[in-house]
């Protein structure tokens, strides 16, 4: 099957060469469960002991694989290079000679490894034979067969050992994605140093390393990396739900959520947010106290929030913080009175606390270090104030902030606008998000054409015309013209569009700079779903109901052969659209296409995206293909829909 470069890469950092894993490229020798989303076997060689080891193994890799730490873990080791927990490094991506997509854009190879790291292929898992840690052979990118591998004796050392946080499932899982990375094409040239150097074309340059900087051992670590970071910050990776595995939210975060088996379930991912207006009955003096399950006696709640004006401005630099009085946590103006009638987005449990130091703290500046940020200018950061936030103390700092990223130290920072001096002791929360982000963030800079006075209007298909969209928007140096805007802001929603508007001292404030930026990042909770869509298939159910206001994406790969005359085709089908018989008409020729009771047929392809539906109705998908059968071959799609 044909896979997006993500994919590959997650799968290659896996393996484990953090851990000393060493693997040897040999042929494998080829009885079942659950590929990496397809079905898992297992040789004759295996007893139910180690079966039962290397199932679990692939139920929390699978897991994993679909996780936004795993996605973010991938993204940020292929682009700058990642640090992983207990230590070791990951990247930057630097392909071998011969790879799928050589030479290729990040953004294509990023999605053919995400997609190789998804694949819905059978595997077989072999308990002996093998070489290193285990081994296989290098196969071809856009295979459909069953993908299989040997353990070696490292297997007979480890499965029945008392589990040390997340290991050895960890490592186990780290090793199976690295060695399906060799059987959809990526490679590390060799074994030792001396000989992948020259085999991967970069002879002579000592700033490659073969366990760096190849897919497989990149993808490979960032498996084994999420299981033991989320083992370490959540405890138990078990305590969840029949099906479920419990991972950290993201790579680096100090929060934890379940993420289900993909294999035979519909993920579903929820925003935990809610909006909160002032009253007077939970209102008084400088702070409006907030209500919610997940914050109620959680002083260590991780806690973002947006104001958002419903009539009244405020300018007064609200922060966040728990009172340890009340058990409740409170917004509080640093400057003002709170005012009645306003409101504030707030989100729980999505991103890490940063706290200034004499370290990282100098002049108005304090360095951000998190490890999907550091090296990477690419990734958009939203910020809250919550000086108390991991600590029992903390200082208040009130001035508008900004971010910006540093390239003489390739770290991110947070400053104060106006040059007064960073206090030690306070504190922020943020949350990073990667690039890979299918437009739920991005970066807004102010024009002539989008500015009007003190505001400027965003535009996005995911806020345009939508009242109750949730969104953090947080000012960035470094995106626009590098202007500074000194002032506080707030977002409105006008009746048909959302915009950013400056605020100060309850009133309106300064005009919006023209070149100043900002980074947006729109929560949306989620549905998503992988589907093998066989050649022989007249509809296969996605377990999906799209309603009117969903925005979905279909991302799809594979290949198939639509008959025994015919060549082999891609989602994207023939290119040419023969009319009849063909299901579409319209469509290209064996593509994929989706169908929906109510509103029928329609043209997928590769990659689309789509505007709700006319009704709730439940989407399947099959091929453009008018004589079902006589093929073979299917093609993956990956559903998501936001709502």
């Amino acid at each position: 099957m044909r896979m997006n470069g993500f994919a590959a890469f997650l799968m290659a950092v896996s393996v484990g060469c953090v851990d000393g894993v060493v693997d040897v490229d040999e042929p494998v020798t080829s009885a079942t469960s659950q590929d990496l989303l397809g079905g898992v076997s297992f040789g004759g060689d295996c007893t139910p002991g180690k079966t039962g080891f290397l199932d679990t193994t692939v139920r929390y890799g699978r897991a994993v694989a679909v996780s936004r730490a795993f996605e973010q873990c991938v993204e940020q080791a292929m682009f700058a290079g990642v640090s992983h927990p207990g230590g070791g490094w990951s990247g930057r991506y630097r392909q071998c000679n011969g790879e799928p997509f050589f030479g290729q854009s990040f953004e294509v190879q990023l999605g053919a490894v995400l997609d190789a790291a998804r694949s819905g292929n059978d595997i077989l898992l072999n308990c002996t034979g093998g070489g290193g840690n285990a081994s296989t052979s290098l196969g071809a990118y856009d295979r459909t067969d069953t993908e299989s591998l040997n353990f070696s004796g490292w297997l007979d050392a480890v499965y029945n050992q008392p589990r040390a946080g997340a290991w050895p499932n960890s490592q186990a899982a780290g090793i199976v994605w690295h060695e399906m990375m060799h059987q959809h094409g990526y490679s590390h040239g060799a074994n030792d140093q001396a000989n992948a150097i020259t085999a991967c074309g970069y002879a002579g340059d000592a700033t490659w390393n073969f366990q760096v900087n190849t897919m497989p051992y990149l993808l490979g670590n960032c498996v084994s990396a999420v299981l033991d970071q989320s083992a370490s910050t959540c405890g138990n990776i078990d305590s969840c739900p029949a099906g479920q595995t419990k991972l950290v939210t993201s790579y680096g975060a100090a929060t934890c959520e379940c993420v289900a088996d993909p294999k035979d379930s519909v993920v579903a991912r929820t925003q935990s947010s809610f909006m909160h207006t002032t009253t007077a009955a939970n209102t008084g003096g400088s702070l409006t106290t907030l209500s919610h399950p997940l914050l109620d006696g959680h002083s260590d709640a991780i806690v973002q929030f947006q104001h958002v004006y419903s009539g009244t401005y405020l300018g007064y630099h609200p922060v966040a913080w728990y009172n340890y009085g009340t058990g409740r946590w409170v917004i509080q103006t640093q400057t003002g009175v709170m005012p009645l009638g306003t409101a504030f987005l707030v989100r729980i449990g999505r991103g890490v606390v940063h706290r200034t130091t004499t370290a990282n703290t100098a002049g108005y500046i304090t360095t951000i270090d998190q490890p999907l940020a550091n090296g990477n200018w690419g990734v958009t950061l939203t910020v809250s104030p919550t000086p108390y936030a991991g600590s029992s103390s903390g200082m208040l700092d009130p001035h508008a902030f900004g971010t910006y990223y540093d390239p003489g130290t390739n770290r991110w920072t947070i400053f104060n606008q106006d040059g007064a001096a960073m206090p030690i002791n306070t504190g922020f929360t943020i949350d990073v998000e990667t690039a890979h982000n299918r437009g739920l963030h991005y970066a807004h800079v102010v024009t002539a054409a989008n500015r009007s006075s003190y505001m400027t209007r965003l535009s996005s298909p995911f806020l345009d015309g939508k009242s109750n969209a949730r969104f953090f928007a947080t000012p960035n140096w470094t995106r626009g013209g590098n202007v500074y805007n000194t002032n506080e802001f707030g977002v409105w929603f006008d009746g048909t569009s959302w915009w950013i508007y400056n605020e100060a001292n309850g009133t309106v404030g300064a005009a919006m700079p023209i070149g100043a930026a900002f980074d947006i990042e729109i929560l949306k909770d989620e549905v998503q779903r992988w589907v093998r869509v066989p050649e022989s298939t007249s509809g296969v159910d996605t377990g999906i109901d799209l309603t009117t206001t969903d925005r979905v994406h279909v991302h799809a790969a594979g290949k198939l052969v639509p008959d025994p005359f015919g060549g082999i085709d891609g989602p994207e089908g023939t290119g040419i659209a023969s009319g009849w018989p063909f299901p579409l008409g319209s469509a290209s020729d064996f593509s994929l296409i989706g169908q929906l009771p109510g509103d029928g047929l329609f043209a997928i392809g590769r990659d689309l995206w789509r505007n709700g539906t006319s009704s709730t109705q439940r989407l399947s998908l099959r091929t453009n293909d008018w004589w079902l059968g006589n093929g073979s071959g299917f093609y993956e799609a990956e559903v998501r829909a936001f709502r």
